[in-house]
C-alpha cells in the first residue's frame, strides 16, 4: 500500500512534462494489482464524505448557473474565452 502511495511522486520524477506523467501514471495504475486498488478506494471516499453532501452540491450548481448566465453574455470573439467568432452557444 505504501508503494501505491508514491506513484504520484514517481511519476513527477520519472518523466518531463504533466501529460507524460499522466500516461507514465495511468500506465502503472492499469497495470497494477485489483487488490491494492480496492484496498485504496476507501481513502478517497473517506475524504469526500465529510463535504459530499446536498448544501456542497447546491453550492456548486448555484456556481456552475451563474458561470453558465456569465459566458452567454460574453462575446463570442472574446480573447478571455478563447473561442473563434463564429462559435454560437
Amino acid at each position: 500500500m505504501a508503494e501505491f502511495w508514491k506513484l504520484p511522486e514517481r511519476s513527477a520524477e520519472e518523466t518531463t512534462d504533466p501529460a507524460q506523467g499522466l500516461d507514465w501514471l495511468a500506465y502503472r495504475l492499469s497495470h497494477g494489482s485489483p487488490h491494492h486498488i480496492a484496498d485504496f478506494q476507501p481513502h478517497p471516499a473517506a475524504a469526500r464524505r465529510p463535504i459530499d453532501d446536498y448544501a456542497t452540491w447546491g453550492a456548486a450548481n448555484q456556481i456552475m448557473d451563474r458561470l453558465r448566465v456569465a459566458l452567454r453574455r460574453e462575446e463570442p470573439s472574446s480573447p478571455a474565452l478563447g473561442r473563434p467568432t463564429a462559435w454560437n452557444p
